[in-house]
């Protein structure tokens, strides 16, 4: 009696880009070498596949990250957005040795800090001098008189909020969105506290208002400052904050 079969193939999506058939395949032969180097004593292929992979994974990584920012030239937000992520998939991408700025060469890792923390700085502050200052029209204030009652945020607000995190674990941050994903169950209510006393008093912690700035090079291998784009990290619990101004708007009531 014949029986009828069927071959079916199924091709499994990779959310991780890089990670592509290849490493996956590689990945593989690591891990049953792995198992039989516990049971044989002998690491040597082990040893060798293993180098022979995280090899692999540096080049697929710059491979990609090159690729992103091709594609996206010409498209801002997603420019940024991919240069924020550049941040946090590896530290290598950011290592600076050196920096010239106005001539001056900088090699020390606290010199090379002061220098380009002061020369974003400064660019800053050229840039919005040379803005030319809008038109001011005159406009009359209603004559009227109102009552603003602060409407506090909850906590369930608070959760829904992180509930949204990506779940990012390490880089550069202190605190990462996954680790405050994980513990938000037991520290909303007290971040919702502080985030009401500082809407209702404008006092916003002076840690939240620290963040890293990575310099991204956007001429590869460059030591020239100009030639190097300031990425800021948003912290994590002080992006609760700025979520819950953007989503809610003013969090006044008029009588």
């Amino acid at each position: 009696m014949g029986i009828l079969t069927y071959t079916k193939e199924i091709r499994l999506k990779l959310m991780n880009k890089l990670y592509d058939a290849e490493l996956a395949n590689l990945n593989k032969q690591k891990y049953n070498l792995y198992r039989i180097a516990l049971e044989t004593g002998a690491w040597s292929d082990y040893n060798t596949i293993k180098r022979r992979y995280k090899r692999m994974v540096k080049v697929k990584k710059v491979k990609y990250l090159e690729h992103k920012i091709t594609v996206n030239i010409g498209d801002s937000k997603s420019m940024w957005k991919h240069l924020k992520n550049c941040i946090s998939m590896s530290k290598e991408i950011n290592a600076i040795n050196k920096v010239l700025i106005h001539n001056n060469l900088y090699t020390t890792e606290n010199e090379i800090a002061q220098s380009l923390n002061n020369y974003f700085i400064d660019s800053i502050i050229e840039i919005t001098s040379n803005i030319e200052p809008g038109k001011k029209e005159s406009f009359t204030t209603p004559n009227c008189t109102h009552n603003f009652k602060f409407i506090e945020i909850e906590t369930d607000e608070v959760l829904e909020i992180v509930s949204g995190f990506k779940n990012k674990i390490g880089g550069k941050k202190l605190l990462s969105e996954g680790v405050i994903k994980d513990s938000i169950t037991y520290t909303g209510y007290f971040y919702t506290q502080l985030i009401n006393e500082s809407l209702k008093y404008g006092v916003v912690p002076d840690h939240w208002k620290t963040s890293i700035v990575e310099p991204i090079e956007k001429v590869k291998n460059t030591i020239r400052a100009d030639e190097m784009r300031p990425i800021n990290t948003l912290r994590s619990d002080e992006k609760i904050l700025e979520s819950l101004v953007l989503g809610k708007g003013t969090r006044v009531k008029l009588h």
